[in-house]
């Protein structure tokens, strides 16, 4: 069987670095983890971190069935009044970026899944979701996520993060809070910084990893070979592919 990948891209934040890991990686599927906007690159102008949005928005629209797009808590401010303002704003900016998420709206989306792979731009622990969604089956997690009525508990801000809640939604929730992730899936996350990909691992069918560090030229790549799923730490400067987990299937 031939290899097939999954090319998981942490968040942006305005970084063009996406572009040498597609070039690396041609005709394969890419998940981007979200948090497009608000550099810390003191680098960026504004104008770079608009055009590079408006690319990265092409990239999907070229690509649809491929390319997938999540929304992270410092896109979501931009698009839901009810969302948690974050650091580094773009004030001068926030209608141009407002309104690119909005012509686009189709291209994102909030949860994505490939059979138990979950992916969220932060996460989803077992407490957050026992807390607040105790009488439904974790196994229709896309349609609880996807439900409107539910939107306000996606952008819930646990007390890690400096917010009222005891624990935080899927835009907002830390890796401190995921010593005890959704139980029966592995997650792949942005949201918290860490200078590797990072596996948190409780048993053979529930893990988390962290995947922001795209600033440090590292991005996950998931190939499936036969009847197992492999994790690999890969890096922009090199060659070199780290295994961090086999699943089998």
């Amino acid at each position: 069987m031939q290899k097939q990948e999954i090319i998981v891209i942490g968040d942006i934040h305005g970084e063009s670095r996406w572009k040498e890991i597609v070039e690396r990686h041609p005709g394969e599927k890419y998940i981007f983890l979200g948090d497009y906007c608000d550099p810390y690159n003191q680098d960026l102008f504004e104008d770079d971190v608009l055009n590079n949005l408006s690319q990265i928005i092409r990239f999907k629209q070229e690509h649809r069935d491929n390319v997938i797009l999540l929304l992270g808590n410092h896109d979501m401010q931009y698009i839901d009044d009810t969302a948690e303002l974050c650091s580094r704003y773009m004030v001068r900016i926030n209608d141009e970026i407002e309104e690119l998420f909005k012509e686009n709206k189709d291209s994102f989306q909030k949860i994505h899944s490939e059979g138990d792979l979950l992916f969220t731009h932060a996460g989803i622990s077992q407490n957050w979701f026992s807390t607040n969604f105790a009488n439904m089956d974790k196994g229709d997690i896309l349609e609880i996520i996807n439900y409107p009525d539910n939107a306000g508990v996606l952008h819930h801000c646990g007390k890690t993060r400096g917010g009222r809640m005891p624990y935080g939604g899927i835009f907002w929730a830390d890796k401190n809070e995921m010593c005890n992730p959704l139980n029966g899936y592995i997650q792949i996350v942005g949201h918290t910084r860490v200078p590797d990909i990072l596996l948190k691992r409780i048993d053979e069918k529930t893990a988390i990893f962290f995947c922001d560090c795209l600033a440090m030229g590292k991005y996950l790549t998931i190939e499936q070979e036969n009847d197992s799923l492999h994790f690999y730490e890969s890096q922009l400067k090199d060659d070199k592919m780290n295994l961090l987990h086999t699943l089998q299937l």
